[in-house]
């Protein structure tokens, strides 16, 4: 009897090298690596990957290149567009597309964010959608509680619709 509690005992013990080659631990590990690596290419393919978090984390990775960052702006997911908005290199172009999004979440997360460039939270403040230009110019009296001259021209970074 005591044999069959030692078998039924092995049975139950878990092996840590078997639980490397599931398919969790696999998409944890690339989760890991999307936010912290710096290989171009990888990123580029993790960009491709059919799990939203996957593509969230080479988003949101400052190492993550132009082209790549991009193609996320397109991506189908909304989570995914709004991950770039805190990208440190996102460029203009890129937080342009975002202001002009179809989601106003995403143009939301954009007017929420203190650290875009004036002319676009000024171009959110005439969004169709009054909680986007709500929060935009909430934003702006954070940044400027003296005052900023909405209708102040910015021809070389003007935004078009």
């Amino acid at each position: 009897m005591a044999s069959n509690m030692t078998v039924s005992y092995k049975q139950q013990q878990h092996d840590f090298g078997s639980c490397v080659n599931t398919p969790h631990y696999r998409d944890k590990n690339l989760y890991v690596i999307a936010g912290t690596s710096c290989d171009e290419s990888l990123l580029k393919e993790l960009a491709r990957s059919p799990q939203e978090s996957i593509r969230i984390r080479v988003a949101e990775n400052p190492c993550t290149p132009l082209f790549t960052l991009l193609l996320l702006s397109r991506d189908p997911q909304t989570e995914v567009r709004l991950a770039l908005i805190d990208n440190p290199k996102a460029t203009y172009s890129i937080i342009c597309n975002l202001a002009k999004d179809d989601n106003p979440d995403v143009r939301f997360g954009l007017a929420d964010n203190p650290t875009a460039p004036l002319s676009i939270l000024c171009f959110l403040c005439q969004d169709e959608n009054p909680y986007v230009a709500w929060r935009a110019n909430s934003t702006i009296q954070k940044l400027f509680p003296e005052g900023v001259n909405m209708s102040a021209s910015y021809p070389d970074t003007a935004i078009s619709a």
